[in-house]
This record gives C-alpha cells, structure tokens and sequence, in this order.
C-alpha cells in the first residue's frame, strides 16, 4: 500500500555510508527494542512461577525461533512503511500524531484513531510486563518473596514494587519530555545493557549444575559468542563515538 521502491529497500541491507553516531545509536535502539532485558526477568520468573517441565526441548526451540523470526519480519515491514512515507516525505518523527501519517496509506484519515488505539492496548499489553519485570528483579536481588500468585500480604515487597513501577510510568507523561524522544532512548539503553545480562545468560547456560543435561552446546555457544562480540563491539563505537575519540 505504501508502495516502496524494493530495489532501495534491498540496498538499505548494505550499509554504503560511514557509521554516524546516530546510526550507531539506531542500531543499538533496535536491539534494545528486539531482545529487551526486562523480558529476561519476566520470562524466566513466568516459566519458574508456573512450575513448567520439559517434555519436547526440540519443540521449546522451534517455538522460539519461529516467534523470533515473526517478531523481526514484522519491525522489519514497520521500517520500510515508517521509511516510505514518513522519511521519504523529510518528517521526523517528533510527536504520537507523525507517526500515525505512517498508517494513511492503509486506514487513510482513520490512521490517527487506528494508532491511537494501538498505543492504548499496547500500554495495556506492556504495562503489567514492565512493571511485573522490574518487582521480579528487584525482589530477586533483595530476596524479597515474590511472584503473581502470592496474595498482595505475603509478598509486600514485590506488590509494592509493582505498584509503584506502574504509578511512576504513568506520571513520566507529564514530564516536560518529548515522549517519542523518551521512547527511543530507552530502547537504546536497553540495547547498550544488553550485552551485560547476555554475558550472564552464556554463563548461566553452560553451568551445569544448574542446567544439567539441557546445557548448551558447543553450536550454541558459537552463536551466543558471536552475536555477544557484536554486542560488545556495538557497545564501544557507540562510546566511542560519543566520547569522541573516533
């Protein structure tokens, strides 16, 4: 609908240019926004709280990589339409309402209420997630009593904490910030943290004693190294850069 020119689109894989420091920082930013370190936390704190065994380890991974691939094809598609009318037009994107021109090509002047009820039940969505993240982490690291399941008295700490992640996000808004400026860098910062917990999780993962049998193996380790020296190398153009020293 947006009609693209997919010999550009098939060029834009290639990177032609000099890295600038805020193509670095995008690159980070969609990191950050694809493997999201809060999803460490919830995803591994939903599996333990619902006491779920493995019974087809091969099933567990072609779940996860077909959701991975879903997941990057469709940024990928939000990119290119984001690219074909907003960035071909020369609007950047600065408020809620610029990004919705990107939807006039499929819902015309619909787009507006089309978005704004996208961001409403993806706040519902990501709401409890984040906030459910950030009292699993924090009750974890202070080894408070912890999970969706306990009653709100036997476990104040976690509740508390969750309360108050969401009390705190819902004031963010009227901070005299730029709200899409907020939201990408966030993203970015989760991407600079990620190699951080990755680095935890490639240890974790060949710990034996506590993965037994299910740990990893030399393949796995191959790719989670590799993809962690991208990481890492990522992580120092980007401070490089900012720092200025190249």
């Amino acid at each position: 609908l947006a009609r693209p020119d997919w010999f550009s689109v098939l060029q834009g894989f290639i990177p032609a240019h000099i890295p600038t420091v805020s193509f670095i920082i995008a690159i980070v930013g969609i990191i950050g926004t694809t493997i999201s370190p809060y999803m460490l936390f919830w995803q591994a704190s939903d599996e333990l709280e619902e006491h779920k065994t493995i019974l087809r380890p091969k099933d567990i991974e072609v779940d996860t990589a077909f959701g991975m691939l879903w997941s990057n094809i469709v940024a990928m598609f939000i990119i290119i339409a984001a690219a074909s009318t907003l960035w071909i037009a020369g609007i950047n994107i600065e408020t809620v309402a610029q990004a919705a021109i990107a939807l006039q090509p499929l819902a015309g002047q619909t787009a507006y209420i089309l978005f704004a009820l996208g961001v409403i039940v993806s706040g519902f969505l990501s709401l409890p997630v984040l906030a459910g993240s950030t009292a699993y982490a924090v009750s974890e690291t202070f080894g408070w009593r912890e999970g969706l399941n306990k009653k709100v008295f036997s476990a104040k700490g976690f509740y508390f904490t969750f309360m108050l992640s969401l009390i705190v996000g819902s004031f963010i808004v009227f901070l005299p910030v730029n709200p899409v400026h907020l939201l990408y860098y966030t993203q970015v910062l989760d991407g600079f943290l990620t190699p951080f917990l990755v680095t935890i999780l490639l240890l974790l993962s060949n710990n034996k004693s506590v993965m037994g049998r299910y740990a990893n193996n030399r393949k796995k380790n191959a790719l989670l190294t590799l993809f962690l020296c991208i990481l890492v190398f990522l992580d120092i153009i980007l401070v490089s850069q900012l720092l200025g020293i190249f």
